[in-house]
């Protein structure tokens, strides 16, 4: 088999195959990177549980807190429509009145006035 013959097979058992994708190099990046994410984001949540669960022998408050964790999921797009505005502009009044604490004349003063 000459080697234009194997890089066809190659192409055509790669576009009909589940492993298709790993053909894209991005893609082989990416997706390690998501595993190794999510494999994180449920250790925290197994760790924080566990801990929980031995400071304060509470099935009870280790269900709370694993709700809590996951109550923002359901909640955000509805939480962020309404708050998201609110919250910059106070968060805008609040920076400025930090800078105006910290440096009366203002974060570039004019010079020779």
């Amino acid at each position: 088999m000459t080697d234009a013959a194997r890089a066809s097979a190659k192409s055509t058992i790669l576009r009909s195959s589940a492993l298709a994708p790993f053909a894209v190099r991005s893609f082989r990046f990416l997706w390690p990177a998501n595993i190794a994410t999510s494999w994180a984001f449920e250790m925290e949540t197994l760790i924080l549980g566990w801990y929980v669960l031995v400071e304060t022998k509470s099935v009870f408050l280790l269900t709370v807190f694993a709700s809590l964790q996951w109550f923002g999921t359901l909640i955000s797009p509805t939480a962020a429509e309404a708050a998201g505005p609110a919250l910059a502009s106070m968060l805008i009044y609040l920076l400025m009145a930090i800078v105006l604490a910290l440096r009366p004349e203002g974060l570039f003063p004019a010079k020779g006035h």
